[in-house]
C-alpha cells in the first residue's frame, strides 16, 4: 500500500480530521477536502493532493532512509537551503513542478508531521528517517 492510501485511510478511520502536532509542539489541523486532497489550518487554505507523501517516502528510500529537510521559505529551488538533495527540492521540483531559481511554497513542516503521525517516518529537526520495518 502505498504511503498517500495509507493516509486516506487513516484519514477516513478519523471522520476525515486530524490534529496532530508540530516539532515545536503547535496544533496542525488537516482534514480532508476529498479522497485525493487534503488541507491544513496552516497551509494557507492549500489543497494537497496526499501523493506528495510518496515523493517523499521514495526520496528517503533512495537516500538510504533518512535525508535533509531543506528549506523553500528562505530559499530559491536548487540554491542555499533548498538545494539537490533535500526533500524540500524534490517536493519543489516533482510535486510543485518548479525548475532551479524558481520560489516554492514549502509545505514541508506540515507534510512531515503527517508522516511521524502515521509512523513511517521520524520528524527530526533539521532531516527526517523512516523507521525500520
Amino acid at each position: 500500500m502505498k504511503i498517500s492510501e495509507l493516509f486516506i485511510k487513516k484519514m477516513k478511520e478519523n471522520n476525515g480530521r486530524i490534529l496532530i502536532y508540530s516539532l515545536n509542539d503547535k496544533p496542525i489541523n488537516i482534514y480532508l477536502d476529498n479522497d485525493n486532497s487534503f488541507r491544513s489550518d496552516k497551509l494557507r487554505n492549500q489543497s494537497i493532493n496526499p501523493e506528495v507523501l510518496d515523493i517523499i517516502i521514495n526520496f528517503l528510500k533512495q537516500n538510504h532512509g533518512k535525508a535533509n529537510k531543506g528549506n523553500g521559505r528562505d530559499s530559491k529551488v536548487g540554491y542555499d537551503k533548498c538545494y539537490k538533495g533535500t526533500i524540500m527540492y524534490e517536493v519543489a521540483t516533482k510535486y510543485y513542478g518548479k525548475l532551479e531559481g524558481e520560489s516554492t511554497f514549502d509545505p514541508l513542516f506540515v507534510l512531515c508531521a503527517i508522516l511521524d503521525w502515521l509512523h513511517v517516518a521520524r520528524n527530526c529537526r533539521g532531516y527526517i528517517k523512516m523507521y525500520l520495518k
